[in-house]
Formats: C-alpha cells, sequence, structure tokens
C-alpha cells in the first residue's frame, strides 16, 4: 500500500505527515476496508483475525469518521504553518505571521465551521453505507445499557464535547507556545491580534470610546458585534460609575448580539449616587454577564490578593452548554484557591466590625480625592470622576500625557499615571489617586497650585 498514495510510515511524525496520512485514509477508504475484511477472514491466527475484525468494525462507525475528517480539517489549515517551521532557513516573522492565521482560521472554524464538518462527514458515510446518528436523540456510549443512557444528546456529543473542546486545545497550544506576555487579557488569551503602533490599538481589539462628549459611555449603535465586552464600572481610570439607563443599553446590546461582559466592579463600594453597584440589578444581566470583583480597592488588599468571580448558571454558550461548566473546569485546573489567611482577612472584613471600617476608609479615600478635584478645579483644570472612585481625571487639552507625567513628576516629584497607558482614548489626560495618607494629598495638592 505504500506507493503514491500512501499510508506513511510510523517513523513519520511532522504535522504534515500526519496530514498526508489522514488524506489517504479518506482517498483509499474503501481499498482500506477491502484489506482489512481480507485479513479478518483469512489471516493465519485468531490474534490478527480479531484485531482485523475489530479495526474493521471502528472504521465503519460514524466515530472514526467524524475524528477522522475533523482532525483533516484542522492538520489542513496547519499545514503551511508546519512547513515552514521545518524549513532550515525559516524567515521567524513570516512563521509568527502563520501562527496567527493559523489561529484565526481555527477560531472561525469553531464558529462557524460545524454545519460543513457535519455535511462532510454524513456525505462520506453515505458513500460508504456507514449509519449516521440523529443528532436529537440521546448519546449512547459503547458498551453502555440502553437502559440507562448518558444525559446527553448526540448533538452535545458531537459539538461541544468533541469539535468545541478539541478545536479549543489546539487553539490553547498554539497559545502557549507563541504567544507574548502583554498587560491586555485579550492579548494574553491570543485574540487581539497584531499591535498597530501609529495608533495604539490592536486589531481584532474594539475599542469602546468613552469620554466627556458622551458621558463615558460607548454609543453602541456604532459598536460591531464582539465576543467579549469588559467592562468597568465604577471604572478605572476615569472615575465614572455607569447609571441604571446606560447598563440596561449594555444588557440590551450583549443580549442582541450574543456577547457576554465582563463586568469589573472592584469599586462598587464607592458609589454613593445611586448608580448601580452590580450588573445583576439590570434586568437579563444574568444571561449576557460575568461579574468580577476584589478586596484589593476597598479594604488594603492589593497585595494579599483576594477576589470572587460570580458566573450565573443562566449563562449558556450560542450551543446552550453553560458556562459556569467550563469556567469552573479552568479555575479548578489553574488555581489551587486563595490561602487561608486571605481568606481569613476577607471574611474579617465582611464582618460588622469589618464592614464599618471598610466604610470608614472608603470615605476617607474619597474626601481625599475630594481635595484634590478643589484642587486642580481652582486652577482653572478640567476634571472628571472622583464622585464614586478615588480616581480624578484630569484634562490637558492639546498635551501628550507623557509629557504632562513628566513635567509633573520632574517639578513636583508627585506621580500621576499617563492617560495613554490605558488605551488611546486616554490621551491628554493623567490619572491621580486618592489612595494615600492626608498628610501627603495636602502636601500634593500644594506642589500642584505653585506649579500650575
Amino acid at each position: 500500500m505504500n506507493q503514491e498514495i500512501t499510508l506513511n510510515h510510523s517513523g513519520d511524525t511532522r504535522w504534515s505527515s500526519h496530514r498526508g496520512t489522514l488524506i489517504s485514509i479518506v482517498t483509499m477508504f474503501s481499498s482500506i476496508i477491502d484489506v482489512l475484511e481480507i485479513i479478518a477472514n483469512d489471516a493465519s491466527n485468531s490474534e490478527e483475525r480479531f484485531e482485523a475484525n475489530s479495526t474493521l468494525k471502528f472504521r465503519q462507525t460514524f466515530d472514526f469518521v467524524f475524528t477522522l475528517y475533523l482532525m483533516k480539517n484542522i492538520l489542513d489549515f496547519a499545514n503551511e504553518l508546519s512547513q515552514a517551521f521545518q524549513r532550515k532557513d525559516q524567515d521567524t516573522v513570516n512563521s509568527m505571521k502563520l501562527v496567527s492565521i493559523c489561529k484565526i482560521c481555527l477560531q472561525r472554524v469553531r464558529e462557524y465551521g460545524w454545519n460543513s464538518l457535519v455535511s462532510q462527514v454524513s456525505l462520506f458515510c453515505e458513500r460508504h453505507f456507514i449509519s449516521v446518528p440523529v443528532m436529537e436523540n440521546m448519546f449512547l456510549t459503547p458498551r453502555r445499557s440502553r437502559r440507562r443512557p448518558q444525559e446527553i444528546t448526540n448533538m452535545h456529543h458531537y459539538h461541544i464535547d468533541l469539535f468545541y473542546a478539541i478545536l479549543e486545545m489546539q487553539l490553547q497550544e498554539l497559545n502557549s507556545r507563541f504567544n507574548k506576555a502583554y498587560i491586555d487579557s485579550s492579548v494574553i488569551v491570543g485574540q487581539a491580534g497584531d499591535l498597530e503602533d501609529e495608533v495604539g490599538k490592536y486589531c481584532n481589539n474594539e475599542y469602546l470610546e468613552c469620554g466627556p462628549g458622551n458621558n463615558f459611555f460607548p454609543d453602541l449603535k456604532r459598536t460591531c458585534r464582539t465576543d467579549i465586552i469588559f467592562f468597568c464600572s465604577p471604572n478605572n481610570p476615569t472615575g465614572h460609575a455607569a447609571t441604571q439607563n446606560q447598563l440596561e443599553q449594555l444588557v440590551e446590546f450583549a443580549r442582541n448580539n450574543g456577547s457576554i461582559i465582563i463586568f469589573d466592579s472592584a469599586y462598587a463600594a464607592y458609589v454613593t449616587d445611586g448608580c448601580p453597584r452590580s450588573i445583576y440589578e439590570i434586568p437579563g444581566a444574568r444571561e449576557v454577564a460575568i461579574e468580577i470583583s476584589s478586596f484589593s480597592k476597598f479594604s488594603g488588599f492589593t497585595g494579599v490578593r483576594l477576589g470572587w468571580t460570580v458566573v450565573p448558571e443562566e449563562l449558556l454558550f450560542s450551543s446552550g452548554y453553560p458556562v459556569i461548566n467550563d469556567f469552573n473546569r479552568i479555575i479548578c485546573t489553574c488555581f489551587n484557591g486563595a490561602s487561608n489567611i486571605a481568606q481569613a482577612g476577607g471574611l474579617a472584613c465582611l464582618s460588622s466590625e469589618g464592614l464599618e471600617a471598610v466604610h470608614s476608609v472608603v470615605d476617607y479615600y474619597k474626601e481625599n480625592t475630594k481635595i484634590l478635584i478643589d484642587t486642580l478645579a481652582s486652577l482653572g483644570i478640567k476634571v472628571y470622576g472622583g464622585i464614586n472612585a478615588p480616581y480624578v481625571w484630569a484634562h490637558f487639552p492639546g498635551r501628550k500625557s507623557w509629557d504632562v507625567f513628566a513635567e509633573i513628576l520632574e517639578k513636583t516629584h508627585i506621580t500621576t499615571v499617563p492617560g495613554s497607558g490605558f488605551g488611546p482614548g486616554g490621551e491628554e489626560y493623567i490619572r491621580i489617586s486618592g489612595f494615600g495618607h492626608r498628610e501627603s494629598i495636602l502636601e500634593a495638592s500644594r506642589r500642584l497650585e505653585a506649579l500650575f
């Protein structure tokens, strides 16, 4: 059988050789079945006949054909990448571009390739007289009693447990081997694309413009559909807390577009004007949102690290599979839990005495922020935030945020944060924090007054 169209030798283990083997199996399937039937009937010993018969039965199942085509399609996309890495004179830059292209292709297959794959597999099965299961029926594992079927459908088994799971595994493998470490979580998981240096944006990220002109809330009518929406309220760095109406718009946008909101409520304790502290105050949010929060910002746990994530059972993937199941699997794999010391500290903060102390600390920092706001306003500097968050967002029209940062640092020895560090929308702004001792805030105010 090892001729022009051939099954590769067992020593050939590169991606391209595996792909070639799968193509050969598809092309020579009838001949392979014929050979297995001959061996199963005419082999000289019973062990060979048994092995051939077992292989023959498995090869003539929907499971085998489904896996065959799924892996062949994956290796089709990875073939050019495989060839690039095998070349001795490989171009590293070009290879990394191929990695990005391969990721994008696999992501598109995961999102849009299910129907095409099922059509390919079904057509092959019909051509070779292989039974195709009804996807709505319950899935029965081999050797499992039909009286006690597993409580999932064939659709769930093939679409979620195989199709999604295998593609996700391939994407994670590419991400773990070829990603760089960046501050943006979208970059870390390999979804952000290339950095466009001229504008300071990653090409696959949709940047939601939030500034004074739109009351620090994006125009969702002009926003493209995205899989994930990261939204922080009260916001770091602008200090703005989204209103009930704004969050209702955000939830409705996510519902209409099949997006998942990652809602960061780390500064919720600072809200005092009636704005929602939790995304789940909005009707329907449990179907579209994950909320994350932390002890860091309201109880000084920055170094200890303790927080929480809420993933509602109502939050489902488009297939109907609960997000909480995958989230729980990832967390249990990657994280062994917070230390006993951190958990004890968190419980202490949530006690009646602890909450009283937390509220006192929050009020203290908000008073610091008010001192900074009044100082900057007296100097004619337009400021935002500081009402529902410990941050002041100061505007310096026409100036680069790094230039303002450098001037303040050099002339007053006060550390601020340049707004462009938060993204291109932060240009012309700096962030000033109310976290600090009162005497330090007062001294900083005096130095700023002397400078401006």
